[in-house]
């Protein structure tokens, strides 16, 4: 395969990207309701190991493979999300690339882009980060503080579990050291960097 042709999107390099730069990637599902009252963790037994069971690693795949992963993925998420809300049926991961300081990009409908597998559960795992982090500061602006802290411990859980770690690298735990208890303490401004809705 010619360098001009090939692609290799790490999911590092992505999940970085989507780590700072929040999930504006990430759709919201319009006509979904926003009031959440809180977030099962898990919808049952055995579903964690299972799911994380799955989340292949160390090879690589087409787009329409990245595609696939992430609808098996949403199928099996072990985690419930908010009330009123929903995973977009369709990944929105694409052959986009920033190919300059001016941000211009380019789409390459070439088959041959390569992407690493785990990325289809990246990205429904930062979607369940994204509208539980969404939920709580819709529940923080209505004056629900039972339902914030309900929700903030979900975070809190979500991120310490076994499908976060298997998705997203965070050696030093940024989230939870400074986003959560930021909020905890009435400040949402970088809990809303990662919240969709």
């Amino acid at each position: 395969m010619s360098r001009d042709r090939e692609v290799v999107m790490s999911r590092r390099a992505l999940l970085q990207v989507a780590a700072a730069g929040g999930a504006a990637w990430l759709i919201f599902q319009p006509g979904t309701a926003l009031a959440a009252t809180g977030a099962n963790i898990e919808k049952a037994s055995g579903a964690v190991d299972a799911y994380v069971g799955a989340i292949a690693h160390g090879s690589f795949t087409n787009l329409s493979g990245i595609h696939a992963e992430y609808r098996d993925a949403i199928a099996k998420f072990p985690f419930a999300l908010p009330k009123g809300w929903a995973f977009p049926p369709e990944s929105s991961l694409s052959n986009t690339v920033n190919v300059s300081k001016e941000r211009a990009s380019v789409v390459s409908t070439d088959a041959e882009v390569l992407w690493e597998r785990g990325n289809g559960y990246a990205e429904a795992y930062l979607y369940w980060q994204s509208a539980v982090a969404g939920a709580a500061c819709h529940a923080f602006e209505a004056g629900d503080a039972a339902a914030v802290e309900r929700l903030l411990d979900t975070l809190e859980t979500g991120y310490n579990s076994s499908v976060r770690l298997k998705v997203l690298e965070d050696p030093t735990d940024e989230f939870l050291r400074i986003e959560i208890p930021a909020a905890r303490s009435g400040n949402f401004d970088m809990l809303k960097s990662v919240a969709v809705g």
